[in-house]
């Protein structure tokens, strides 16, 4: 039984390193795009995520699996945690790491051609690529396991605080996402890409009436005119369009244009997109982390002082014979505090009852009864 629990604790303290280490990948992922790592630290990085996913989806199922042969799903997934162990594992898996890999192997085994046998309905996954955020979901399974507080109460309220705000936050996320995705609301992206619309057609009337010269725009990686290169970025070579299509699924934006019956066709780089929700992915985080953070070490202090720390006195005082500490009301809580109201008539009606008691009998257990305190509510002088 021993060993039993020595594995199992082995294997949880390994979960939460693994949590630790794939917050750090997801972090790191975002960091690369913001500052223009190198492809293969990028695709590493990445791997390092496609792992993660795997291990933790394995972990959801046979954790699954596990309660239902103990008859404990509803305990699983509510008291431990289990829906937070689905959300921030299959999810990602299935529309972040997968389609990568997906796409590794179509584009790096099949060639850039290869692209073209995975199947059309990965654009769909363009709807929810915020789902990557949902590993800093599992920021609540690590602060779930630190006791920083004295009582079982406190930490309770603090979990489920935290996890009412995380998932608040995600769950806003991911609105404006499909929002956005519906054009009910603006878009950086699609605000982005009317601006290189129109500068298409602004840059294609130049051309024609030979107005500008070649380069154009930083972000143009080429011009076409009716099939004929006209500007080819030294950025966009075979290579650099193989890698781009690894990372992304929409790294680049093509646009046609056609003026004066001349077909032009313009591609820009989603790079300024792609570094905007790296950004916000970043925020995003920081935002979580500082939330649970403050509730924590804020807010659980606030709960402990005003909820626990009273109860706590009068639990003992009402248990031990001899306790006869009062408890602490402070002035601004005095009369519009149930807790407090409460720890008045323990001060004031019960600890004068047991004191007498203690100096009369000096009885090894108190004789006095819980009910006591409520049975001279409406008359505490007469004792």
């Amino acid at each position: 039984m021993k060993k039993q629990n020595k594995f199992l604790s082995f294997l949880n303290n390994t979960i939460t390193f693994l949590i630790v280490l794939v917050i750090i990948q997801t972090l790191l992922e975002d960091i690369a795009i913001l500052k223009d790592f190198n492809y293969s630290t990028i695709i590493i990085i990445k791997i390092i995520g496609f792992i993660f996913d795997t291990i933790f989806t394995l972990e959801f199922i046979i954790r699954f699996i596990y309660s239902i042969a103990k008859k404990d799903v509803k305990k699983y997934f509510i008291y431990e945690r289990g829906w937070i162990d689905l959300l921030a594992s299959l999810p990602l898996l299935l529309f972040v790491s997968g389609p990568f890999m997906l796409r590794f192997f179509s584009i790096s085994i099949l060639s850039v051609e290869g692209l073209k046998t995975v199947p059309r309905l990965l654009k769909l996954i363009k709807i929810i690529r915020v789902a990557k955020i949902l590993r800093f979901i599992r920021v609540l399974k690590i602060f779930g396991k630190i006791k920083n507080t004295k009582t079982q109460t406190t930490q309770r309220s603090v979990n489920y605080l935290s996890t009412i705000i995380v998932i608040s936050i995600i769950l806003f996320v991911f609105v404006i996402q499909i929002l956005q995705t519906q054009n009910l609301i603006p878009s950086f992206e699609k605000t982005t890409y009317k601006n290189k619309l129109q500068l298409s057609q602004i840059f294609s009337r130049s051309i024609e009436e030979g107005e500008i010269k070649l380069p154009y725009y930083q972000e143009i990686m080429q011009i076409e005119r009716n099939d004929k290169i006209l500007y080819s970025s030294k950025d966009f070579t075979p290579d650099r369009q193989k890698e781009w299509n690894l990372i992304t699924i929409d790294g680049y934006t093509v646009i046609d244009n056609n003026i004066k019956n001349t077909e032009y066709k313009f591609t820009y780089s989603n790079i300024d997109t792609m570094k905007l929700e790296a950004y916000v992915n970043i925020i995003i985080f920081s935002l979580i982390l500082l939330e649970i953070l403050v509730i924590a070490f804020m807010y659980a202090r606030y709960f402990a002082l005003t909820i626990t720390d009273p109860i706590f006195v009068m639990k003992k005082g009402f248990e031990e014979s001899e306790y006869t500490l009062a408890v602490k009301i402070p002035e601004k809580f005095k009369d519009n505090d149930d807790v407090f109201n409460l720890a008045k008539n323990y001060n004031e009606i019960w600890l004068p009852k047991k004191v007498k008691e203690l100096n009369t009998n000096t009885p090894k257990e108190s004789l006095l009864k819980f009910t006591d305190i409520f049975e001279d509510l409406d008359n505490p002088k007469s004792n």
